[in-house]
C-alpha cells in the first residue's frame, strides 16, 4: 500500500499500528507520518523526525519478539482519531507481557502529524516504561482472542 491523502485517520492509525508497530516496516513510515511529526506530553512538546521514530520502533521491537500492538476502542472524529490500545509481547527471557494506554492521533492529508498521550502511571491503561508487568495467562489468551477478533474486523472493514 502507498500514501493515500484521503485515508480516513481510523485507517492511518491502524496501518501505523500493523505496518509500523507490529511488522516493522519502518521503511513505509513517510507513508504513515510526517516528517517530523510532534509527540505532545503534558508540558512538554517532542518533535522527531522519521529517522527518530525508526529507531523508537526497533528499540521496541528488539525488547518484544512477537509484538501485537492494536486497539481496544477507537474513536473518530474529523481529523483525530483516539485509541485505548494494548501491547503484548515476550521478552527474549520468555516473560509475557503487557502494556496499554491512551492516545489521540491528529491526521492530514493521510498522514500522523501529532500525538498526544500523557506520562506513565500504575493501574488500568497505564504504560510501563520498563515493560515488567507481567500478565496472568488467561489474561493474556483474552487479549489475543481480542487481537485475532480485531484483526478479522479489519480485513472486513
Amino acid at each position: 500500500m502507498t500514501h493515500d491523502s484521503h485515508a480516513s485517520p481510523t485507517t492511518v492509525l491502524r496501518r501505523y499500528q500493523e505496518e509500523i508497530w507490529n511488522r516493522g516496516e519502518i521503511d513505509k513510515l513517510g507513508e504513515i507520518v510526517t516528517d517530523p511529526y510532534r509527540r505532545h506530553y503534558p508540558g512538554k512538546i517532542e518533535i522527531l523526525t522519521n529517522a527518530e521514530l525508526a529507531e523508537r520502533v526497533r528499540f521496541f521491537r528488539r525488547g518484544l519478539h512477537d509484538v501485537v500492538f492494536h486497539s481496544i476502542l477507537e474513536v473518530a472524529e474529523g481529523s483525530y482519531v483516539t485509541t485505548a490500545w494494548e501491547t503484548l509481547g515476550t521478552t527474549r527471557k520468555g516473560q509475557r507481557l503487557c502494556t496499554s494506554g491512551i492516545e489521540i492521533f491528529k491526521v492530514e492529508d493521510g498522514r500522523i502529524t501529532d500525538v498526544w498521550n500523557g506520562h506513565a502511571q500504575d493501574g488500568l491503561f497505564a504504560w510501563n516504561l520498563k515493560w515488567d508487568r507481567p500478565v496472568r495467562p488467561n489474561d493474556y489468551l483474552d487479549v489475543k482472542e481480542r487481537v485475532r477478533d480485531w484483526g478479522a474486523q479489519t480485513i472486513a472493514d
